[in-house]
């Protein structure tokens, strides 16, 4: 119950929903519109992705501090990673080698390696970070710090954030162009949706 989270396989077969709830995750067929499989995970799924190869569903559970990874192959979660950092958002690198999750309530982006089931560190960002757009080469993650009206820009090379820019009010959703060049932030206590230059940070 109360579904949060959604994403789609890269082959467009199933949907996966994250139930803030109920702790589980729906697995739906598109070709059928019903459910598929049900699947416990950690305490108040809301983030969810699929790796970009399709193997893998990816659920930050918020209040269960950790991310569960379910192989799609057999709809049953693979591994636990324990994060200890109540994440929300999650998103994954082009290459699904890497997952990085908003932890809202610790005002930090974790990084965990998909390989080794690790988080491999722990990013400071602004105050309470919602949603995470990466971009398609994913030199770049984006974090919405709502409660610091900010964004911060985090070279995934080094894992530190090279900018933080200001100027929102409420940031939480956001996205990246498919070139790379633009990126869009739901601006939520101002009712707007404003956007910036990737590469000069001009903002709109």
């Amino acid at each position: 119950s109360t579904p949060r989270g959604i994403t789609i396989t890269p082959n467009g077969a199933a949907v996966y929903v994250a139930n803030y709830s109920s702790n589980t995750v729906s697995k739906i067929s598109t070709a059928t519109n019903t459910v598929m499989a049900t699947i416990s995970v950690g305490g108040n799924p809301h983030g969810i992705t699929a790796t970009p190869d399709g193997t893998k569903i990816i659920v930050a559970s918020h209040t269960g501090n950790s991310l569960s990874v379910i192989n799609t192959a057999t709809d049953a979660v693979a591994t636990t990673i324990s994060l200890g950092r109540a994440p929300w958002n999650v998103k994954v690198s082009p290459d699904s080698r890497f997952a990085y999750t908003s932890n809202v309530n610790n005002n930090t982006i974790s990084v965990v390696d998909l390989q080794t089931n690790t988080a491999t560190t722990h990013i400071n960002v602004g105050a309470n970070p919602y949603e995470l757009g990466i971009n398609r080469s994913g030199t770049r993650v984006y974090s919405a710090d709502y409660s610091s009206n900010s964004v911060s820009i985090i070279d995934t090379t080094t894992n530190l954030v090279i900018h933080t820019l200001a100027g929102f009010t409420g940031p939480m959703g956001i996205e990246v162009s498919s070139d790379d060049q633009t990126v869009y932030v739901n601006d939520y206590n101002a009712n707007r949706v404003k956007w910036f230059n990737a590469s000069t940070y001009a903002l709109n």
